[in-house]
């Protein structure tokens, strides 16, 4: 059975640490609580007062063990593994994914960055044996996905990829071509190595430029794909369009830079900007029109997400916990032996 259950969300274990502490928590509120009744109240009355013998097993068990369930439903849990086999071509592709603020702006509908993930989607499901990796940024960098022939286990974690992951605002689009480099093609054996930076080109405190550059001299190749409007778009907020020190923000697609990146490590410009792209076309532009490395057929397991099976058990605990035993609230002082 532990051959055939798989963590794919690992680090959101740190969360078990909590329940001890708040088991610990439990008990100690409930003796203190116990102690204060037994201060105030005779045997017999307190007897009278309570409706059932306590159970403090249920009482507190119950809630813990719901959270536990929901905090493994968080680890994502996976099973019933399949294999296959996957022909592995030699390539290796990242997506740099914006995830600024600006790619809210709705210039394209519903917005950027709801278009650019259904572009990465449609690119995954077109990729014929390259390994695929996903980096989100924006005035930080965060791996969403490693190198990976899974598939699935790529598009789950696409969609799990939410601006709210970074804190740090801005658009560091040379941090992250950087993160990708070192994160991902670190090692010194010649691959067919390539990015494709999704973003609507706007750059604030990173040199791009100058990162694409150490790219060329790892043999990297930096694929650009342009998206938004060139003349501008405001982004929206709850209170209306956003502001700065008192002017509407405008968010305007970058193109030059976007070319010149592309240009310094050899790859191509892709100019969406507001338009539809059939992103199997540029699979077949970007990978199939370059020379891959021999690659070897791989073994990889396909895993069925399992959450649920934990997420239901533990809201229903939750759901079904006990709640207070005594039959009516106790006020004022009551007197021993009363």
């Amino acid at each position: 059975m532990i051959e055939q259950l798989h963590f794919a969300e690992v680090t959101s274990s740190g969360w078990l640490l909590l329940l001890p502490a708040l088991l610990g928590l439990a008990v100690w509120n409930y003796r203190r609580g116990w102690a204060a009744l037994h201060q105030r109240f005779s045997p017999p009355l307190l007897s009278k007062l309570l409706t059932k013998k306590p159970q403090p097993v249920l009482r507190f068990g119950l809630p813990l063990l719901a959270l536990g369930l929901m905090i493994f439903a968080l680890m994502r849990p996976q099973g019933e593994p399949e294999l296959a086999q996957a022909t592995k071509s030699g390539k290796d592709l990242v997506v740099l994914l914006d995830l600024s603020r600006s790619m809210y702006a709705e210039d394209l509908k519903p917005n950027r960055l709801f278009r650019a993930k259904e572009m990465v989607k449609e690119l995954i499901g077109a990729l014929k044996g390259e390994r695929i990796a996903i980096i989100s940024f924006s005035g930080g960098v965060k791996l969403v996905c490693p190198l990976t022939l899974d598939y699935n286990y790529a598009l789950n974690s696409l969609e799990q990829a939410q601006p709210r992951d970074l804190i740090k605002g801005g658009t560091q689009t040379g941090l992250a071509l950087k993160a990708a480099i070192g994160m991902l093609f670190y090692d010194k054996a010649p691959k067919n190595r390539q990015i494709l930076l999704i973003t609507d080109g706007e750059n604030h405190q990173s040199n791009p430029l100058e990162v694409a550059q150490f790219a060329k001299e790892k043999g990297v190749v930096v694929h650009t794909l342009g998206i938004g409007d060139p003349a501008g778009a405001t982004i929206p907020t709850e209170e209306g369009p956003l502001t700065y020190q008192g002017e509407v923000v405008v968010t305007h697609l970058d193109e030059a830079s976007l070319q010149q990146i592309a240009q310094i490590t050899g790859g191509y410009y892709l100019p969406v900007k507001t338009k539809q792209v059939d992103m199997e076309m540029v699979y077949r532009k970007l990978l199939s029109q370059t020379k891959a490395q021999k690659g070897e057929d791989e073994k990889v397991f396909i895993w069925q997400e399992w959450y649920l099976w934990f997420l239901w058990p533990g809201a229903l605990f939750l759901l079904f916990s006990p709640g207070g035993s005594l039959k009516t609230p106790l006020h004022g002082r009551g007197k021993k032996g009363s």
